[in-house]
C-alpha cells in the first residue's frame, strides 16, 4: 500500500493520544517498524492496514487518505452509534460536499481545543 499513508496514520494516534509502542504492539510489530511506517520509510500491508482501521475505528480508505469522512460504521461501536448527536452528525454530513466536512471536521478540532 502507499506509503503516503504515514501522516494520517500519525495524526489519529496522537488526537487519540496513543504512543507508537502501544500500536506497534497491538499490531505485533517491533516499535522501529511502526514508526518507519508513520513516517512513510516503510509500506503499510494490507494485514496492518486492516488492524490500523479497526483499531482505530475508521475506515482504511481515512486511514490511507482517500476520503475525509473517519467513521467505519461497521467497526464502530453500537452504544456510539445510539448516541442521538451523532446520528445527527451523521445525518448532516451525509450529502455535505468534501470542503463542507473539512471545515466543519476543523471547526470540531477548534472547539475540542478550548
Amino acid at each position: 500500500m502507499d506509503s503516503g499513508s504515514g501522516l494520517r496514520i500519525r495524526e489519529i494516534r496522537e488526537n487519540r493520544r496513543d504512543s507508537g509502542i502501544l500500536i506497534a504492539q497491538i499490531l505485533g510489530i517491533s516499535p522501529q517498524y511502526y514508526y518507519d511506517l508513520e513516517k512513510g520509510k516503510r509500506n503499510l500491508s494490507t494485514e496492518l492496514a486492516t488492524k490500523l482501521a479497526n483499531h482505530f475505528s475508521v475506515s482504511i480508505d481515512y486511514l490511507l487518505g482517500h476520503e475525509n469522512i473517519p467513521l467505519n460504521v461497521e467497526a464502530a461501536n453500537e452504544t456510539y452509534l445510539d448516541r442521538p448527536e451523532i446520528k445527527d452528525l451523521l445525518e448532516i454530513v451525509k450529502d455535505a460536499t468534501k470542503k463542507d466536512i473539512e471545515n466543519t471536521i476543523k471547526i470540531i478540532k477548534a472547539l475540542k481545543e478550548k
